[in-house]
């Protein structure tokens, strides 16, 4: 009788709540997936709505599935309050990862950066921004080490105020990581209110053309000279659109009529165009790309 194991002994109900969180954790995450993939199966609308939504902000969208694989990989750090707390420098690195995506892509463009083919985000926010999210990443990193340092398990008081300062910054950073959805605006309405199309861009193109008239005082044996005419800040919205408004341009214009003489315009000599060589035709961007 006396060998017999007592259940309610301290060590054996150690041992329970040993088998139990062994068992426990695995069951839930079965149940998780399970019910994951039933809502997959019979709610697969919402789902693709949500699927849609994230790959037409990949922008913001990207920083932010970064966050939660970082929160993921280190999933036991929520066992506490302290990883809870801690949250605040994943979100605050997701708003810099975003910041400087508008930074580097507001270098490329002349006023607005696209986000999709429907919304856009003005470049001015770009270098407000990077001072936040920067700025936000150095508070939280050295309030998460200074309560670290200064929270006294002994001193329940300044423990708590602590606490408070950092699940301040974790609903801060949170609310950091999605406000620029706020800025992204519709096209439409960024096109009304500024009377121009966002979809048209600045080409500086150039035409090589051959003008054969000027063989008569170089000689036959010479080739005809190849010219050039530069056409700037032509508005389209390709380099092939560019291309062709350029070369209507040029070939309305006088510049396309082969050179005549003094004389010969005394005689009512009738002008020829010049000899255009279409691989010539050359568009680049004013605001980068091609």
């Amino acid at each position: 009788m006396g060998n017999e194991r007592d259940p309610q002994k301290p060590g054996n109900i150690a041992r329970v709540r040993t088998v139990a969180t062994k068992y426990w954790r695995p069951a839930i995450a079965v149940i998780l997936a399970l019910a994951a993939v039933s809502v997959i199966i019979l709610v697969p609308q919402p789902l693709r709505k949500v699927a849609s939504f994230v790959s037409s902000h990949l922008p913001l969208s990207l920083p932010i599935l970064m966050v939660v694989v970082s929160i993921g990989v280190r999933i036991h750090e929520l066992n506490s309050s302290r990883g809870w707390l801690g949250l605040c420098n994943y979100f605050a690195a997701g708003y810099v990862t975003f910041a400087i995506w508008a930074l580097v892509s507001g270098e490329s463009v002349l006023r607005f950066i696209w986000i999709n083919d429907e919304k856009v985000l003005d470049k001015s926010y770009s270098v407000l921004l990077v001072i936040t999210a920067f700025g936000l990443l150095a508070v939280c990193s050295l309030v998460t080490v200074l309560a670290e340092r200064q929270s006294n398990p002994g001193d329940t008081g300044n423990k708590r105020r602590w606490q408070f300062v950092q699940a301040s910054l974790v609903a801060v950073s949170l609310f950091a990581l999605l406000f620029p959805y706020v800025l992204f605006e519709d096209k439409a309405t960024v096109e009304e209110r500024t009377g121009r199309s966002l979809e048209l861009r600045s080409f500086t193109v150039s035409i090589g053309y051959r003008d054969p008239s000027f063989n008569q005082y170089l000689g036959r044996s010479a080739n005809p000279i190849q010219q050039c005419a530069i056409f700037r800040s032509v508005a389209a919205k390709t380099p092939e659109e560019a291309k062709k408004a350029a070369l209507k341009s040029f070939m309305d214009s006088e510049v396309s009529n082969q050179f005549i003489s003094s004389s010969d315009r005394l005689k009512n000599r009738p002008t020829k165009q010049v000899e255009i060589e279409r691989t010539w035709i050359v568009a680049e961007s004013d605001t980068g790309g091609s």
